[in-house]
Order: C-alpha cells, then sequence, then structure tokens
C-alpha cells in the first residue's frame, strides 16, 4: 500500500504492569481495576472495550504531535483516579471526532452491517483510496472511521514520528491486520 493511504491503530502493549482506563465520560476517567504494586508510566492508556474513539497519550506524545499539521483534532487535558483516589494529571486525550470519515471499501472489506444502530461489524478493514484522496491529507492524519465505534486511524506520518520517541506501552498496529469486531 502506498505510504500516503497507511493507516494504523493505537494498541497497548500486553503487560500487567500497563493500567487500562475507563472512560465514564471526559471528564470522568478512572483508572480500570487493580494497580500492580510497581506501576509503569507508560505513553499510553487503553480503553475498556465499546469505549468512545478517544486515545489517551502521555504529555511527550503529544509534544511530537504537535510537530507536524493535524487538522480538526482536540487534545483535552485528563485528569486520572486511581482506586485509591489519587489524581494523575499527566495525560491528555485525542479527540478525532470532527474527522470522521466513512473511507471503507465496501466490496473489498469484510464486514456485518447493523441497520438500527448505524454500525458496521468488520472483521477486516480496506481503505477506498478514491474516497480517502478526497479528503486534505491534513484532516486525514488522524480521523474516526464513520460507522465503527472506538477507535481513530492514524496516518503512516504520525505513527512514524511517534515512533521515534520509543513510547512505552503502546504499539501500533496496521488497520488491515485489525479485527474490530469488540
Amino acid at each position: 500500500m502506498d505510504n500516503d493511504f497507511e493507516y494504523f491503530i493505537m494498541c497497548r502493549k500486553g503487560n500487567k504492569t500497563y493500567p487500562i482506563i475507563k472512560i465514564i465520560n471526559e471528564n470522568n476517567i478512572i483508572i480500570n481495576g487493580t494497580i500492580s504494586k510497581n506501576p509503569l508510566k507508560v505513553d499510553y492508556l487503553q480503553n475498556s472495550p465499546l469505549s468512545d474513539s478517544l486515545d489517551i497519550v502521555s504529555k511527550k506524545v503529544i509534544v511530537v504531535m504537535n510537530t507536524i499539521n493535524i487538522m480538526g483534532i482536540k487534545y483535552i487535558p485528563v485528569q486520572l483516579k486511581t482506586p485509591e483516589n489519587e489524581i494523575i494529571n499527566d495525560y491528555i486525550c485525542i479527540n478525532a471526532e470532527d474527522n470522521k470519515y466513512m473511507v471503507m471499501d465496501k466490496e473489498k472489506s469484510v464486514y456485518e452491517y447493523n441497520n438500527k444502530t448505524d454500525t458496521y461489524w468488520v472483521n477486516k478493514y480496506i481503505i477506498n483510496i478514491e474516497e480517502l484522496n478526497k479528503i486534505n491529507i491534513n484532516k486525514r492524519l488522524c480521523f474516526n472511521p464513520k460507522g465503527i465505534n472506538g477507535y481513530t486511524f492514524y496516518h503512516k506520518t504520525v505513527v512514524d514520528i511517534i515512533e521515534k520517541i520509543n513510547p512505552k506501552g503502546l504499539y501500533f498496529r496496521r488497520i488491515e491486520d485489525n479485527d474490530f469486531r469488540i
């Protein structure tokens, strides 16, 4: 696939010392479950399943993202509350709701469509390059795919700059390699 059309999702590295969060709403985010005795400070916190498409990252990740012109996303400061009611202010929520596009190639993707909820249960998501190409590159560096809840797609350009800082607790998976059924 041409790099201009290569997209990824953020994923949590499988380590029990990396906490998972539960988003109640943008102002009420809690660490879900127990935290190990020696938790690691990570650069990505995974939402619990069926959450909104809000990725929570460290300020370090936001600093490098700000080096390129990503249009249409919002950075929302996050207060995390631990099970002991301690507050952690080191994270930012990436909200790409203003960049929501239907760019799924419905002929090549593998999915089931739910008429009642207007959502797709996607096994394999293939991008419709013609549709994506109609969108300004700066508005599609980071976007939410219409019809699939809980995911934000990141362009290879964004992935490359984030990977340069060697983020802890975070890796990127190509969207073509992901099963989007939750």
